[in-house]
């Protein structure tokens, strides 16, 4: 009997782990993400963009003290991955501009939600961790 309560009690941990990860995260990713920064000194505003082609746009517009303002445009690709307990997105082909900086890798979603995204690099696309943190916040534009 006792054994009977204890496979039970660890299928349903199990079940919990295994599945506590899975809202849609493609369906709600999908769309216009306004890149929050943590200084109010900064010039510029950054956009992503995950598209339902799996391609991720980032574009930065800087704005300067003339009339002349710059727009810098990246085009990377993203998948979504199952890892055990919890959902992750592999961004590849990234670059670096001047204020788009290279952020390949395999990003934990931490938070989504329909106004709310947070994503935590935690290895970097050769799967090596040395340096892999980076930690992004977003908010829905569209």
């Amino acid at each position: 009997m006792l054994r009977h309560i204890i496979i039970t009690i660890f299928a349903l941990v199990m079940t919990v782990l295994l599945f506590s990860g899975c809202t849609k995260v493609e369906d709600n990713l999908q769309g216009t993400w306004k890149l929050e920064t943590l200084t109010a000194e900064e010039n510029y505003e950054v956009i992503w963009h995950f598209r339902s082609d799996q391609s991720l746009v980032r574009v930065c517009n800087q704005f300067n003290d003339t009339s002349e303002n710059a727009t810098q445009v990246d085009t990377a690709y993203y998948s979504i991955e199952d890892e055990l307990t919890f959902k992750a997105i592999k961004i590849i082909e990234s670059h670096n501009t001047a204020c788009l900086y290279y952020v390949n890798g395999f990003f934990k979603v931490e938070k989504i939600s329909d106004k709310l995204l947070v994503i935590t690099r935690y290895e970097m696309i050769d799967e090596t961790t040395g340096g892999a943190y980076l930690r992004r916040e977003f908010t829905r534009v569209d």
